[in-house]
């Protein structure tokens, strides 16, 4: 499934825009979340997998339909 509009963060990177969803404060302060290096390396290997890697630090803006 593809959705027509993005829920992006635009002004947050796509490696920020990935692990949005693993960091602590997103979970309302339930804890229990991984830490920033275990958010680092689900990150990198998402980017990896998915072919983002030279793309990470960019924005949603900066990148074409296709890219977001």
């Amino acid at each position: 499934m593809v959705f027509q509009d993005f829920a992006l963060h635009p002004h947050m990177g796509v490696a920020d825009n990935i692990g949005f969803g693993l960091r602590p404060e997103a979970r309302h302060g339930r804890g229990g979340g991984p830490g920033r290096a275990g958010i680092a390396r689900r990150v990198d290997d998402a980017c990896a997998r998915l072919g983002l890697t030279a793309l990470r630090h960019r924005r949603p803006a900066q990148l074409s339909g296709g890219e977001r």
